[in-house]
């Protein structure tokens, strides 16, 4: 779909042509996102478990391991690591293991262990 792509509808359609052009432009716009969001997999709950271990506990700069900063994550990068897990406990280790053991850095760590649409 191209940008100049246009979307007509008449009043009389109510809501739901309306949330159908909604959901065009997401997937044209934002196809990732749009991917995690609808996945049967992405359990609020499994988030919102795996950023309470995240956050402030598990490090990410390994360069500075006694600042409290350190281990305080940005929430984009709590979202980017936990959003859609299936498995809470596996992707916090994959994490741990990726910076710890195999050194290497937080974004690539992120991108190793998160949730593949």
């Amino acid at each position: 779909m191209s940008l100049s792509t246009r979307f007509v509808f008449s009043p009389q359609g109510g809501r739901a042509p309306a949330l159908v052009a909604a959901a065009l432009i997401a997937a044209t716009f934002l196809p990732g996102r749009l991917a995690h969001a609808e996945g049967a997999s992405c359990a609020a709950d499994k988030k919102h478990t795996c950023e309470q271990l995240v956050q402030d506990t598990i490090l990410w700069r390994v360069s500075d391991p006694d600042s409290p900063a350190s281990k305080h994550w940005a929430q984009k990068n709590l979202d980017d690591l936990c959003a859609c897990t299936s498995d809470v406990y596996a992707t916090v280790n994959c994490f741990q293991v990726q910076v710890n053991n195999n050194h290497k850095t937080w974004q690539d760590a992120i991108a190793t262990c998160r949730a593949k649409p």
